[in-house]
């Protein structure tokens, strides 16, 4: 067996240098959109100035514009907020919404014990979940139910919002 021919040697070594192109490409693709991820937290208050926040990070290159979100308990109506236009979220910007448990303008308030999940919705359609599959998640999730459980059960207890 002898030396094989150049012209294989240079067809493989673009063959090569084609795929790593791709793969760079893709890549900087992939950094180049928008990348929100979401978090929720817990702001415990005297009565009905007990929020929900929901924080919304852009993680990439491009703007998002975020739309609505939505807070699902396990019983009863969610919380819901549409934001007129979106609200623009540059490159790393972090943009914090609170969501009240209970509006002057409604009856009902929601149970904070019984927070199922977050939905971040983009003027673009995209729905962003919190709590996904990401392990440390599922934990934060458990430790804010916990501590709502422990704090809000006196309270609730003493404070309906019927008797307002």
């Amino acid at each position: 067996m002898g030396i094989p021919e150049w012209s294989l040697l240079l067809s493989s070594f673009a063959l090569l240098i084609s795929g790593l192109s791709y793969l760079n490409s893709r890549r900087t693709y992939e950094r180049d959109r928008a990348d929100i991820r979401i978090n929720l937290g817990f702001q415990f208050r005297a009565e009905a100035k007990s929020a929900f926040s929901v924080q919304v990070t852009n993680h990439g290159r491009r703007v998002a514009f975020v739309h609505s979100m939505k807070i699902e308990f396990k019983a009863g109506f969610p919380l819901w907020d549409s934001i007129a236009g979106g609200e623009s979220i540059g490159e790393g910007q972090v943009y914090v919404h609170w969501l009240p448990i209970h509006h002057p303008s409604t009856r009902h308030y929601a149970d904070p014990r019984t927070v199922k999940r977050l939905i971040v919705i983009d003027t673009f359609g995209n729905r962003y979940k919190y709590p996904k599959f990401s392990f440390n998640e599922w934990v934060n999730f458990v430790v804010m139910k916990e501590k709502i459980k422990e704090e809000w059960s006196p309270l609730a207890e003493e404070w309906s919002p019927e008797e307002s």
